[in-house]
This record gives C-alpha cells, sequence and structure tokens, in this order.
C-alpha cells in the first residue's frame, strides 16, 4: 500500500521514500519543487515495473508502446534497461514525478 503525509512547509517540496520488495532497491528523494528541480530533477525519472507484473501482458502482446529506451524492468535483483540508471534513485524520484503530477491537477497553487 501508499501513505502520503503533508505537513506545513512555506515552499512547495516532495519526499519520497519507495521501499521494493527485497530491499534492493529501497530508494529515498527529496527535493524543492521549482521548474528548474522539476526539468532537472524529476522529470528525467523513467517509469519502472516489475518483469512478474508484465509477463503475462508481454505473452499477450498487449504491452505495444513501452520498450527498455523508456522504462525499467526489474527482474529478480537485475535491472533491465537499454542505458544505465539515469538516478541513483531513480525510481523515488519517478514516484515523486508521479505525485507532483497528480498534485498538479488540483489546480490550486501549492504553497505553505
Amino acid at each position: 500500500g501508499s501513505h502520503l503525509t503533508i505537513v506545513p512547509y512555506p515552499g512547495f517540496r516532495v519526499s519520497v521514500t519507495n521501499l521494493s520488495r527485497s530491499g534492493k532497491f529501497t530508494q529515498y528523494f527529496s527535493s524543492e519543487v521549482t521548474p528548474e528541480s522539476y526539468e532537472n530533477e524529476f522529470a528525467p525519472a523513467r517509469t519502472f515495473t516489475f518483469y512478474e507484473d508484465i509477463k503475462p501482458l508481454l505473452d499477450q502482446g498487449l504491452i505495444k508502446g513501452g520498450s527498455l529506451e523508456n522504462a525499467v524492468v526489474i527482474r529478480g535483483d537485475e535491472v533491465l534497461s537499454k542505458e544505465p540508471m539515469r538516478f541513483e534513485n531513480e525510481f523515488a524520484r519517478h514516484k515523486a514525478l508521479d505525485l507532483v503530477g497528480d498534485l498538479m491537477l488540483s489546480g490550486k497553487r501549492i504553497t505553505g
């Protein structure tokens, strides 16, 4: 499951701890959210998934847009990707990217 905590803060900061199944890929990321940090620290983080979650979909030919160029697949203790991880904590950064996107859908300015 997921847990979200919102606390008063004078700006807009997102902190994410991403817990992995085995613990090997547990990661933390925290950053102020600004146009510059969004472009450089959040947006480059690729989506990720577990091989066992997508294997049935691959077998049925249902995954058309995903590839190892635009996503990272975790298979056991191995990371499958066409390129190296962009950040040591890329998975947590992508979760932060998702959270910022969800918060922006509220249509409200988020500060303090």
